[in-house]
């Protein structure tokens, strides 16, 4: 499981991320930039996520995958 909650930095952690995320199983991002959701979304389908949105107080992608 990978969780990012890095204040707005989001999208240039999964940026950087790309070797880790082709062995990540599941994957929790808090988005604190609304104008990255979309941006973020794209890299975890690309990435072959399942992708669930939450919404509460904040926004939450969780994206998860077969081994």
């Amino acid at each position: 499981v990978l969780k990012i909650d890095i204040e707005g930095e989001e999208l240039n952690a999964l940026l950087g991320a790309k070797d880790t995320l082709k062995s990540t199983r599941k994957i929790i991002v808090e988005i604190h930039n609304d104008d990255d959701f979309q941006k973020i979304r794209q890299i975890l389908l690309f990435h072959k996520f399942n992708i669930e949105i939450i919404k509460v107080n904040m926004t939450f992608l969780i994206g998860t995958r077969d081994a």
